[in-house]
């Protein structure tokens, strides 16, 4: 990950791991460890209603209060086949839209081990090879 002179956009849903990330960022620019421009990037799905509506404002204002840009998407989410996947596809496309037209050359998500264990057991179950027995990667293309 660059540390001057770039642009980095940060996937936040308003979770703790999102928002923990968003943190750690703020304390190492805060402290002179980076020197970037962080966007804020989330995605309303739209599917919890007036929760989804409140975790946006709660994004907002969180991102505002440290002094970060702030991106928003919106969008139904197609409700033939797997809802969660179908979002992520959505989700995936935004960041993907928002990192091109801000030039920037990372987006950042955070995961949990949880989401690690998930991921490697949902790709035992479907037999994956090798490659979904690794879990998720640190690093990857965002396409794909």
């Amino acid at each position: 990950m660059p540390v001057a002179d770039e642009t980095i956009v940060v996937a936040v849903s308003g979770g703790a791991d999102s928002l923990s990330l968003l943190l750690a960022l703020h304390d190492l620019r805060t402290r002179k460890k980076l020197d970037l421009r962080i966007v804020t990037a989330h995605f309303n799905h739209k599917l919890r209603g007036r929760e989804s509506d409140a975790d946006e404002e709660f994004i907002k204002q969180f991102a505002a209060d440290r002094g970060f840009e702030l991106a928003l998407g919106h969008g139904p989410v197609a409700e033939k086949g797997n809802i969660e996947q179908n979002a992520r596809r959505s989700r995936y496309d935004f960041l993907s839209r928002t990192a091109e037209s801000l030039k920037a050359g990372n987006v950042l998500t955070a995961h949990t081990l949880n989401d690690q264990a998930e991921t490697f057991l949902l790709n035992l179950i479907r037999g994956s090879g090798f490659d979904g027995l690794s879990g998720m990667r640190p690093v990857r293309a965002l396409a794909g």
